[in-house]
């Protein structure tokens, strides 16, 4: 009797040789979940109906896909929440208006058995997908085509004239994929059926497990038996393939469980998310499954619970590292040290050591302890195309210059209104996002990539860049702290990779690279009063009422009484430099009329004045300058700032250490540092005053809270 086949077969039997035989040959039942399945026959069932003119009217139609969908038990199952998603395919696949001539053609011979979906008028194959578009997938639906062109061809004895997949989920060009059968294709499936045809029945004959397969199939009920058959070694191979990696070998269910839990995380909201949406997905996952694909960034991590996972079986194997990659060979004229003849201190070597050893992570390093010397020093190493990214042109102006004066070459600039392509690029992350195409060149070639203040990279334009440093051989990420409030820190792992090397600003402190700050928070400003004054002023009067975060802080944080304080209080220190840090504008420009000698820096100055303040500032030309949190937050360098005021009540705990970094840096003229902040009134602010304390103790320093009239007195002397 010869062994008769179908595509399915066909098609599992090349790809994943054992799952065939435990379900064709040893006939292992299994209990599995076919929601998806069931759910594309309900599909394909209407569209029958339709195009076979059973079914003309679109409301009778409707109420047999009902009652289809019902029969399948699929308002039970976890898709019951998708049923509008596959009527709406039904209808994409109704506005095709298609000529079909049959729907689930059979054409059969004794070695092979196939249903055409479809077989338009003019020779035409056509079959409706519900699936999402991907490369794999498109990959088999063609390999489909091909096979049913090739039984088409046995039966009239001539090809086809054309064959179309339908992706019913997407409408126009990315809704349809398109195959030209041809004789060559058609003799290499024929080819490979009938071989398969024979190892199939060989197989079959002699009851012998086929070899391992080399990828386990994502769907494949029968993980763990296979795992329990097998004891031969076990095998990866990680393919760097631009910003990815692609894991070739075993995928058993314990592993493939570990590698979803191991790279996903829930988001920080997550419960209030689902409250208003029980069916939201919150999850954040970065294995994907059947891509078998995971971002660049979590190489190492990959690398050891694939090495874990030997272990764990008690076998031998191994995990190779395969590069794809086109690295750009440019080899940058540098000097021998750096020109300014700074000696870099042992952390800030090591720190360079590490990073050239690993290639990909995270440095985090306190504020003050020479990121950009660093950087430098790493560039003028590895002499490679450099590309620097950071997120403020005050940023990029300081960080050219000092590449510059180190390097002595010509760096060049993207953003500020400049697009200047060098060996050596600082650019802005905003300029690059907002047409990644335009400077596909310089994020194709880079060698060295590095991400200035990268507790930001998991923002949407950091993971859009990512995507095309194809070719970036060395990825570092840069901060004082990197993590993020919101809790997303996976993301900047994503792109940049783990924590290598860690310097605390304590650590600094410790071996007096740094000044021991003196932390003070003013107390008891407003009284019970004047906060229920407050409150009372925004209050609708409705039941449950939740109040409007954005009135609450006009009326608490820039509360007449409290502007006083910190207006006093800058004027107490009216002879030193002075950062007067706040949220908005509006209160910025309310200190600003307040304190004396002071100026406004914020995002709308323009830009010639905003350079002159800041270059004021810097040089000792102003002593007070009042700046909105989000421009001296992070990366501006001035050490010869002596008092910062944190009138901004932020509640995000990185800002807030970021802050004290402005500060922290030596300088021949300042022996003491000195940071201000506030114990405000109202239950949210004053939570988010004590979330700013228990942080600066978890670094190692000693706020001391304190009420006005005593810090006027005796505290904060310089």
């Amino acid at each position: 009797m010869v062994y008769r086949s179908s595509h399915s077969q066909n098609h599992k039997f090349t790809h994943w040789p054992r799952m065939w035989y435990y379900e064709k040959v040893l006939k292992i039942p299994v209990v599995q979940d076919f929601c998806y399945a069931h759910a594309g026959s309900v599909m394909h069932k209407v569209l029958e109906l339709w195009y076979n003119k059973d079914i003309d009217d679109i409301q009778r139609l409707k109420v047999k896909f009902s009652e289809l969908w019902l029969s399948y038990k699929l308002d039970e199952s976890k898709i019951s929440h998708t049923k509008d998603e596959y009527w709406l395919m039904v209808l994409n696949g109704m506005d095709l208006n298609l000529r079909i001539k049959y729907t689930e053609l059979k054409i059969e011979f004794e070695d092979f058995l196939s249903f055409l979906d479809n077989l338009e008028y003019d020779d035409i194959i056509s079959d409706w997908k519900s699936s999402k578009r991907r490369e794999e997938n498109e990959i088999e639906y063609v390999e489909q085509q091909k096979t049913y062109s090739w039984m088409y061809f046995r039966k009239n004895k001539k090809l086809p004239k054309l064959c179309k997949v339908y992706y019913l989920r997407y409408k126009g060009d990315k809704g349809v994929i398109e195959y030209i059968p041809n004789m060559e294709d058609i003799k290499q499936v024929e080819k490979q059926v009938f071989e398969n045809n024979k190892k199939m029945e060989y197989y079959s004959t002699i009851k012998k497990l086929p070899e391992r397969c080399d990828s386990c199939n994502m769907f494949c009920p029968y993980k763990e038996l296979c795992e329990k058959d097998s004891n031969s070694s076990l095998d990866y191979e990680l393919h760097i393939l631009g910003n990815y990696i692609r894991v070739k070998g075993p995928l058993y269910t314990i592993l493939n469980k570990q590698l979803h839990k191991k790279f996903s995380y829930e988001l920080k909201n997550s419960y209030f998310i689902k409250k208003h949406k029980p069916y939201a997905n919150t999850t954040i996952k970065f294995w994907d499954e059947s891509r078998r694909l995971m971002p660049i960034g979590f190489l190492y991590p990959l690398q050891k619970t694939l090495n874990d996972y030997i272990k764990f079986k008690n076998t031998t194997g191994e995990v190779k590292i395969i590069d794809h990659r086109k690295l750009f060979s440019c080899n940058i004229g540098m000097p021998d040290k750096l020109l300014s003849d700074k000696e870099l201190r042992d952390y800030q070597e090591e720190a360079v050591d590490i990073m050239i050893e690993k290639k990909i992570g995270l440095l985090q390093l306190g504020t003050g302890a020479g990121k950009t010397l660093i950087a430098t020093e790493f560039i003028r190493r590895l002499k490679h195309m450099t590309l620097f990214v950071v997120d403020k042109i005050e940023l990029l102006r300081q960080t050219k210059q000092v590449f510059e004066e180190n390097l002595g070459i010509e760096v060049g600039q993207i953003g500020g209104g400049e697009n200047d392509f060098k060996d050596v690029i600082v650019a802005t992350i905003q300029t690059l996002a907002k047409d990644p195409e335009k400077f596909k060149t310089v994020l194709n070639c880079a060698r060295i990539v590095i991400f200035d203040e990268c507790h930001k990279i998991s923002s949407d334009s950091f993971i859009k860049i990512s995507h095309h440093l194809i070719n970036a051989e060395y990825r570092c990420g840069i901060s004082g702290s990197a993590r993020r409030d919101d809790g997303n820190d996976m993301k900047i792992t994503s792109v940049a990779g783990e924590i290598i090397y860690n310097m605390g600003s304590k650590q600094l402190i410790d071996n007096d690279w740094l000044v021991k700050p003196d932390i003070y928070f003013i107390k008891d400003i407003l009284s019970e009063q004047d906060v229920i004054d407050a409150e009372s002023k925004i209050s609708k009067g409705l039941i449950n009422e939740s109040k409007d975060y954005s009135l609450l802080y006009k009326e608490i944080i820039m509360h007449p009484k409290r502007n006083i304080v910190v207006a006093e209080v800058a004027n107490k220190y009216k002879n030193k430099r002075v950062l007067v840090i706040v949220k908005y504008i509006e209160h910025g420009e309310i200190l600003n009329s307040m304190i004396l000698n002071s100026k406004f820096l914020h995002g709308s100055t323009p830009k010639k004045e905003r350079e002159q303040m800041f270059n004021d500032f810097a040089n000792g030309d102003s002593n007070i300058l009042i700046s909105t949190i989000n421009i001296f937050a992070e990366g501006i360098d001035i050490p010869k700032i002596n008092v910062i005021i944190n009138a901004a009540a932020n509640t995000g705990s990185i800002k807030t250490v970021q802050l004290l970094g402005r500060e922290l840096r030596k300088h021949k003229d300042k022996n003491k540092a000195i940071f201000i902040d506030f114990i405000d009134d109202g239950d949210f602010f004053k939570s988010g005053s004590f979330k700013r304390i228990r942080h600066f103790k978890r670094e190692g320093h000693s706020p001391r809270m304190i009420d006005f009239e005593e810090f006027i007195t005796i505290g904060g002397d310089l």
